[in-house]
């Protein structure tokens, strides 16, 4: 069978086109997807602010988004390992330390940014690093 999207060949009961990543199937696709949604977890989010971000992350079926975290933006890197994020924050605090301190700023932005989704594929998906 060849790919609608890409014309590439691909195995008959592909629910996505493995060359180009488009949905082939989507009904198959989003019962694949709820496996691994939050439901399927027995994470409960420990206060709302969490809660609500990983709303909007299952929302975007898992993909992520960036929801600010004053508490990561206040805390840095000391946020991820309270968190239990402690590969994340080793990995992180190399780099700044071999750019010299020049990327502190843009990763403490970065956890602000990015540490509910971090927190979400630590969590529920059981991804250590990204």
């Amino acid at each position: 069978m060849k790919c609608p999207f890409c014309s590439e060949e691909i195995n008959d009961n592909a629910i996505k086109c493995k060359h180009c990543g488009e949905v082939l199937n989507q009904s198959a696709f989003n019962n694949l997807n709820n496996q691994y949604s939050r439901e399927s977890s027995n994470y409960v989010p420990e206060d709302d602010a969490i809660k609500a971000a990983f709303d909007k992350i299952d929302a975007n079926n898992g993909k992520f988004v960036a929801e600010f975290n004053g508490l990561a933006l206040i805390l840095g890197l000391i946020w991820y390992m309270i968190k239990g994020m402690w590969a994340k924050a080793f990995i992180l605090f190399i780099l700044v330390l071999i750019s010299g301190g020049l990327l502190a700023i843009p990763l403490w932005i970065y956890c602000s940014f990015a540490g509910y989704y971090d927190y979400y594929l630590f969590k529920v998906k059981g991804k250590n690093l990204w």
